[in-house]
C-alpha cells in the first residue's frame, strides 16, 4: 500500500489522496478472494466485442482469476474484450 510523506501543497489533494488510500486498503482487507491477487498498475486499453469504441483504464490487480481495472466507462460485467496493456 502507498503510504503518504509530507503534506500535499493542497490541503485538499492531501485529503483526495489520503480518502483513496483508505478506501483501497479497507477493500484489501475485506474480500475474500480465491486466487491470491498482485498489485499491478499499468495504463491499459479495452476492445469490447460487438463495439468500436476503445476504452482507456488502469489495471489494479491481476490474478489467476481476472484483473481489476479502473475506468471512468462502466464495463457490463460478463463482456467480452481485447485487453492490451
Amino acid at each position: 500500500m502507498l503510504r503518504l510523506t509530507g503534506t500535499a501543497p493542497n490541503i485538499d489533494v492531501e485529503n483526495a489522496v489520503r480518502d483513496l488510500l483508505e478506501e483501497d486498503a479497507f477493500y484489501d482487507r475485506t474480500e475474500n478472494r480465491s486466487s491470491h491477487r498482485e498489485h499491478l498498475v499499468r495504463p491499459v486499453s479495452l476492445q469490447v466485442r460487438g463495439s468500436r469504441e476503445t476504452i482507456l483504464a488502469f489495471s489494479r490487480n491481476v490474478s489467476a482469476a481476472g484483473i481489476g481495472l479502473i475506468s471512468d466507462v462502466e464495463i457490463t460485467e460478463g463482456s467480452s474484450a481485447v485487453l492490451s496493456v
